[in-house]
């Protein structure tokens, strides 16, 4: 009885975990305008671009949009599994954690070239930990088509096991070792680790908060949590070199975060009233921080009134079309016309130079859109908008309030 009760809950909460996943990825795809489903840039960039690329070519829209859904949730339920084994007791929290963060729906939202290797190597943990075998090893080489990140965290960790006799002692600590390793190889640039400072990978400032509180608790018990603390600090400094060991480091730290939480409900505090309020803050802020992601990409451009144009110019005959650089992915994909920018010509009043930028470079429509207006027009008579507008050689084609398309006609 008692392992069938032992089943059933770990099933109830499998189910509960693909349920939960499901409804956080699904909700900013069926509320976007019009349902049109990929917003960003990120998704289109990696459809023409790639092995991402022929993979989607089957329906390109379809499978950007709901492949990296179908791996987010089995990606969570690997989590679940792995911490099950490590620490049953925090086990489905983390994992619910880990859903509602803002780097693990982003990671999954988009069509990008790291869920598909995140979620081979949360296989091929679960793997070691769960079989004697070494069948998880061809999964090394999936992994190394996608990423040479990822590549090299599972090279590192293949080192780690076969010169281990304690496979979950030395498991943890050779992924930050790689992951610290894999970001040694990338070039070095300055970046913001928090969400709630624009960086859409990034940690929620709360998840950090309450893993402080997780530190404090397992330090109470350093010896039998060194090798986590090992991966935890090699992986925090692999975070200077490189911006992707980001959604590394969140599974990383979430099951700290989750010890957190628990540290702050069971502590005996002096004054009752202000351990409460610091739990309720931190809670609130997590779901906050869901909230706001799964807001943003709601919102996410492009909108349908720029969906509208895009179909529009895709209708038009074949030509170049003058666009604000990012711009350019939607209209190549989109629209499926080419994409051209030019500073000298942006920022123009001449026409003779225009004209023969133009010439040059074979544009034929010129795309504009107030949201994007103002990264090069102080108004519509500033440079080139003042050529459009005041000579006879452009004609509005196309104009909708948010978008206006102009064609060149000499």
């Amino acid at each position: 009885m008692k392992i069938i009760r032992q089943k059933l809950i770990e099933s109830n909460a499998n189910l509960t975990l693909i349920v939960f996943s499901a409804f956080l990825l699904l909700y900013p795809i069926f509320f976007r305008d019009k349902g049109f489903l990929l917003g960003g840039i990120t998704s289109y960039y990696n459809l023409n671009n790639g092995l991402l690329s022929y993979i989607a070519s089957i329906n390109p829209y379809i499978v950007a949009t709901y492949l990296p859904l179908i791996f987010g949730i089995i990606s969570l339920i690997l989590f679940y599994k792995i911490l099950s084994f490590l620490d049953k007791n925090i086990a489905f929290a983390s994992s619910i954690i880990i859903a509602i963060s803002p780097g693990f729906i982003n990671l999954y939202h988009y069509y990008n070239s790291y869920f598909i290797p995140i979620t081979l190597s949360l296989l091929t943990f679960y793997l070691i930990l769960k079989t004697q075998k070494d069948n998880w090893i061809y999964l090394i080489y999936l992994i190394a088509i996608f990423s040479d990140i990822y590549l090299t965290m599972i090279l590192v960790l293949i080192a780690t096991i076969y010169i281990s006799k304690w496979k979950t002692l030395f498991l943890i600590p050779s992924i930050g070792i790689s992951g610290f390793i894999s970001g040694l190889s990338l070039r070095t640039g300055s970046f913001s680790l928090l969400y709630e400072l624009g960086t859409k990978e990034g940690l929620s400032i709360f998840i950090l908060f309450l893993a402080f509180f997780g530190i404090r608790e397992m330090l109470k018990k350093k010896y039998s949590y060194a090798s986590y603390f090992l991966i935890f600090f090699v992986s925090l400094v692999g975070l200077i070199f490189s911006r992707d060991l980001i959604i590394l480091f969140l599974f990383i730290v979430t099951p700290v975060a989750t010890k957190g939480l628990d540290r702050l409900w069971t502590h005996n505090w002096k004054n009752l009233m202000i351990g409460r309020l610091v739990l309720f803050i931190s809670v609130i802020g997590l779901l906050f921080s869901t909230v706001m992601v799964i807001g943003n990409l709601i919102d996410e451009l492009p909108d349908d009134m720029m969906i509208d144009g895009f179909m529009n110019l895709k209708d038009l005959d074949d030509g170049v079309v003058f666009a604000a650089p990012n711009r350019g992915i939607w209209i190549k994909t989109i629209s499926e016309k080419e994409h051209y920018f030019n500073e000298e010509l942006a920022y123009t009043r001449d026409f003779e130079i225009a004209k023969k930028i133009i010439n040059e470079t074979k544009i034929k429509y010129v795309w504009i859109d107030s949201y994007g207006m103002n990264d090069y027009w102080y108004n519509d008579e500033d440079g080139f908008m003042f050529i459009i507008k005041y000579n006879q050689d452009f004609d509005n084609i196309y104009n909708n309030g948010v978008v206006s398309i102009w064609e060149f006609n000499e």
